[in-house]
């Protein structure tokens, strides 16, 4: 018997709540998502945003709930509730204490108020004599009583963002057995090793880390899938614990080519991570590299089914004739799967027309440009936001500003999206969500903006973009004020490059330009994000006292 049913918005979204109260999360997923397609209200998102929690995925939820926050007030108690959770869910304590702040005061709950500023002042006493239990990412303040090996770590992982593997094993090297960082520190020396290609330091890392625990995945993936050592392969079917644990186990046991095992483990995985898109693509690729090529599409059809930003047509279409399905990969999809969308992309995004069209027309399309935002995929992102830049369309607009919103997209991808929304817009104001909290940025520009040369306005809106997206700080004011003074004197700043101007205004616009930060860190910033050389960045520091002596008139 086959039972119809009213398919508006309203009828979705009953079904969406049923199913919710019976505890079936995918059914609810897909009926909520069709309520908001049709008729995106403040209750339905807010629905949808808290099954996105239910199911562990904290950054959707936090998408959907600060699209209702941005939107007006309906429902803001309640997106400010779900904010809070979904921070404190994803490790961002400060986040959630001030969600919770915010909705303490929308509800005039007095009583919320007093114990938000009780845990404020505990949060803040705790700067002074830090907690030696985990906590890495704590920059810590004034004398240290002992070594802190916390900061240690997080100097170390400064330095093997800039591959600097040699530097950060030496960091490492202070961390001794006796302290509880050690298994950690020789987690992330193991990496190091493995990176650096160094066979013989990894294989006598990860043995004496077996050793230590037979169930360390991460290290038995390195004896079994880098070292090829099968012998350890019957401790993998131990592996027990978390998904991590559980994907790497996966992981060796495909490199190994025991496709047995590895489905064992895959199936383990799933089970642990029910709702997690990387368990799925992990066990899909198990199947299709065992040549078990239905099965692997049954594993893919069945994540499709529930999460259906993916576009399933071009997915399973561009994996056939794929030969070889890497399951270890970082971040969101294997690489095989980036390919196919980044291919896709391409076949229909030659310029900026054909761009447009594929986004006003094509949902897949949509999906896949969607997806390697959130990858940072620089070729994508690069076209896409040059793209913005010839294109004046209200449907392309919306599509951008709705980015700028999203916690899940990364800060450099919104300093990018900012930068270009501020250098076509010359009047009111843009919401731009930095991690977790909103902030609103005026698009007006300084007195003499229109004046300016071109390299000082690029470099003007880079550093206000670069500020807000990236370091969370207002600088608005003094970046005027430096701008403004670079604009007076201009030829005296000879021919610089673009890139030290926006550095240079930025540094100084800072509220303390002085604050030093970890080696790592500071080659991180200089290097990577702004491509300076030593010689360079010594340029940027003899133009930020040129701009100095510009704003205070020294130079006349």
């Amino acid at each position: 018997m086959i039972i119809s049913f009213e398919q508006s918005p309203e009828s979705f979204y009953k079904l969406a709540l049923a199913a919710l109260d019976r505890g079936e999360l995918r059914q609810a997923l897909v009926y909520c998502e069709n309520a908001v397609n049709g008729k995106g209200n403040a209750e339905y998102r807010l629905t949808l945003a808290d099954i996105y929690l239910r199911m562990g995925r904290q950054y959707e939820a936090m998408d959907v709930a600060l699209s209702v926050i941005c939107s007006g007030n309906e429902g803001k108690s309640a997106a400010y509730e779900l904010m809070a959770r979904a921070t404190g869910g994803a490790g961002k304590l400060y986040e959630s204490v001030y969600y919770i702040t915010k909705k303490a005061r929308l509800d005039g709950d007095e009583d919320a108020l007093d114990a938000m500023d009780e845990m404020m002042e505990e949060m803040a006493s705790g700067f002074d004599a830090p907690p030696t239990s985990g906590g890495n990412g704590l920059f810590l303040v004034g004398k240290e009583p002992e070594k802190d090996h916390a900061e240690t770590l997080d100097r170390a992982l400064g330095l093997v963002r800039v591959r600097e593997y040699d530097k950060a094993l030496d960091l490492l090297s202070e961390v001794k057995p006796s302290s509880e960082y050690y298994p950690e520190a020789m987690d992330i020396a193991l990496r190091c090793y493995v990176r650096k290609g160094d066979a013989d330091a990894a294989y006598r890392l990860a043995k004496e880390t077996v050793e230590r625990d037979p169930q360390d995945a991460f290290a038995l993936y390195v004896l079994v899938g880098v070292c090829k050592e099968k012998e350890y392969l019957p401790l993998l079917e131990k592996v027990d614990g978390d998904a991590s644990k559980l994907y790497y186990a996966v992981a060796a046991a495909d490199a190994a080519k025991d496709y047995a095992l590895g489905r064992a483990l895959a199936a383990k995985l799933l089970a642990k991570a029910p709702y997690a898109p990387e368990a799925y693509f992990v066990a899909a690729g198990v199947h299709y590299n065992a040549g078990e090529r239905a099965a692997g599409e049954a594993v893919l059809k069945d994540l499709f089914s529930f999460y259906r930003e993916y576009p399933a047509s071009v997915i399973l279409k561009g994996l056939k004739g794929r030969k070889r399905y890497d399951v270890m990969y970082n971040g969101m999809m294997p690489e095989i799967i980036v390919t196919v969308l980044r291919t896709y992309v391409r076949k229909h995004a030659g310029t900026a027309d054909i761009f447009l069209q594929s986004m006003l027309t094509d949902a897949d399309f949509r999906k896949c440009v969607a997806l390697l935002f959130r990858l940072d995929d620089d070729e994508v992102i690069g076209n896409a936001v040059a793209f913005l830049g010839e294109l004046r369309h209200k449907e392309m607009d919306r599509f951008f500003d709705a980015l700028l919103l999203r916690a899940s997209l990364s800060p450099m991808t919104k300093r990018e999206i900012l930068a270009e929304r501020l250098l076509a817009k010359h009047k009111g104001k843009l919401t731009v969500v930095p991690s977790a909290l909103p902030m609103t940025v005026s698009c007006r520009k300084p007195e003499h903006y229109a004046e300016y040369p071109a390299v000082l306005q690029e470099a003007y809106v880079d550093a206000l973009s670069f500020g807000v997206c990236v370091m969370d700080v207002r600088l608005a004011k003094p970046l005027v004020r430096y701008a403004e003074a670079c604009y007076r004197s201009f030829p005296l700043l000879g021919r610089v490059k673009g890139v030290e101007l926006t550095v240079a205004l930025f540094c100084l616009s800072m509220p303390e330009p002085d604050i030093p930060m970890p080696e790592g860190m500071t080659a991180y910033m200089t290097s990577q994000i702004f491509g300076l050389s030593k010689k360079e960045i010594a340029r940027v520091a003899r133009l930020m006292d040129l701009i100095r002596a510009l704003e205070t008139g020294e130079d006349e």
